[in-house]
């Protein structure tokens, strides 16, 4: 009974559902969300931020996760320092290890091209946490995503990314994320009609297409 009770509290205090003649009935909102399978609070989180850039808000509820360093520079890296490093792009040991410029020094000039590169591409915020946060991550989505928009498919994506960054990304991963991309701007697009908000539901239509095509 405590459980309804609160689900039916969060379902009140969201306007997802209101009663009606002693009845609940799902609002346009609600049932936006509930067909778009969000959790409660992604979806207000969408709600709130309908007018900023849908990309933007997309990224910051669904970046990249498996993307990983190449595996020649991590075996030279582990080599050098004379440690075993995790392979994992967003480990913090590995943020650690390509944002120090005291390591930079001791690897070989081709290594060192190529961790500067992801410097200078990905380690751009001046948050305190740097590179601790989630900027990183959120980037290199950017970058997959500026990729899908020149039509690059997600073998491309992948190839490019292991030949100026040596990030490796599975084809299959890119996939998938772009996928998962889709429905979070579908799910967008289904909460902006909810508040007959036409334009921003035909600006998500639009950049559904172009990452479908």
């Amino acid at each position: 009974h405590l459980e309804f009770d609160t689900i039916l509290n969060i379902l009140t205090d969201y306007k997802l559902v209101k009663e009606e003649s002693e009845n609940l009935k799902a609002t346009r909102y609600g049932r936006a969300v509930s067909v778009s399978f969000l959790h409660h609070e992604d979806a207000e989180y969408i709600r709130k931020n309908l007018k900023r850039n849908p990309l933007e808000v997309m990224i910051n509820l669904e970046p990249i996760e498996n993307a990983y360093l190449s595996s020649r520079l991590s075996t030279h890296i582990s080599k050098v320092l004379k440690i075993k490093m995790s392979s994992r792009l967003f480990a913090d040991s590995t943020l650690d290890i390509i944002s120090n410029s005291d390591n930079l020094v001791k690897f070989d000039p081709a290594f060192q091209e190529k961790i500067v590169n992801l410097q200078m591409e990905f380690f751009t915020c001046k948050c305190k946490e740097k590179p601790f946060c989630t900027c990183f991550q959120a980037e290199l989505s950017r970058k997959i995503l500026k990729y899908r928009m020149q039509k690059k498919d997600p073998v491309e994506i992948s190839k490019r990314l292991l030949k100026d960054y040596d990030i490796h990304v599975y084809p299959g991963d890119i996939f998938s994320w772009l996928d998962s991309v889709i429905r979070m701007l579908e799910a967008m697009r289904r909460i902006a009609f909810a508040f007959n908000q036409k334009g921003k539901a035909g600006e998500f239509k639009h950049l559904i297409q172009k990452i479908e095509n």
